[in-house]
């Protein structure tokens, strides 16, 4: 049996299967997105922190004023009466206790909204992907994640445009 009869095709058809598979393999749609841009231009970021501000506008506002009347009864100093004092030391207890719920509330609400957002940008960026053809985005966060990418590879635009559009409502 001859080796080069047998050699020859074998070498035709790796070449060939490697350039078939380089072929798909470099073809493939990649493109990425800076998700710090993405995240501040979503509607629905700014809907939630502006519902976020008012929340704690309202939660600020009740503070000060308990602030306010410890600060009225306090005022009277040495002549303060025993019932007063009584006041002053439950407004005070309530002052801090309220201050620490509304911290701990705020974080939560914080942690809560910034979750709900991200759901969705990733959905939506899911659904991008899907209905433009690519294999891969990927998530440049300006930390080292991305350490270079073409500039004509950055979809961030497109899909943060995609992303308010669905939020709104459209149907692409």
């Amino acid at each position: 049996m001859n080796y080069k009869n047998i050699l020859t095709p074998l070498i035709i058809i790796i070449a060939v299967g490697f350039c078939v598979f380089w072929t798909l393999h470099a073809s493939r749609e990649i493109a990425y997105v800076n998700t710090s841009q993405l995240y501040d231009g979503f509607k629905l970021k700014k809907e939630l922190e502006e519902k976020y501000s008012k929340v704690q506008l309202a939660r600020q506002n009740l503070l000060d004023s308990i602030k306010f009347r410890i600060q009225y009864i306090s005022v009277k100093g040495a002549a303060i009466t025993e019932q007063e004092n009584r006041q002053l030391n439950d407004l005070q207890r309530s002052y801090l206790y309220k201050e620490k719920e509304f911290a701990d509330d705020n974080d939560a609400t914080a942690r809560q909204y910034s979750d709900q957002i991200w759901k969705q940008i990733n959905q939506y960026v899911d659904d991008y992907g899907k209905k433009y053809g690519y294999d891969l985005i990927l998530g440049a966060t300006g930390q080292g994640n991305i350490m270079f990418a073409k500039q004509e590879d950055d979809i961030t635009k497109e899909v943060s445009d995609y992303i308010n559009r669905r939020y709104s409502g459209a149907k692409d």
